[in-house]
């Protein structure tokens, strides 16, 4: 399970996990999120504005980032001063444990770093 503050996600509510270019040009970590999950993330969202969130994997933390804004387009995203290769990294670790297929990520940006084989 991917643990975003007080909520749960499965395999089954990423809908793409890819990496962009943010707003600002920096590289970000975006999981688009099936229609029931986005909900749910908003509400999470919008009750930690202004709050740090863990991101986690089981029990182990990935990131905790501060909330600013409410996301309510049902994208996480994961930019600032995170180095590429630490989003690669996270991507992997979240392809890996949750056993993403590859129709979930996106392969040309992300299958090089990973640390185990899609299924």
């Amino acid at each position: 399970m991917l643990h975003f503050g007080k909520m749960s996600f499965t395999k089954g509510d990423i809908s793409q996990l890819s990496l962009i270019l943010d707003r600002d040009n920096i590289a970000a970590l975006e999981s688009a999120l099936q229609p029931d999950a986005a909900k749910r993330l908003e509400t999470e969202t919008t009750r930690s504005v202004n709050t740090t969130v863990n991101i986690a994997l089981g029990s182990t933390t990935l990131v905790s980032p501060q909330i600013i804004d409410p996301l309510i387009d049902g994208k996480l995203g994961l930019s600032g001063l995170i180095h590429l290769r630490d989003l690669q990294g996270i991507a992997g670790q979240i392809i890996c444990a949750m056993h993403l297929s590859p129709q979930q990520f996106d392969p040309t940006n992300l299958a090089g770093s990973l640390p185990c084989e899609p299924k």
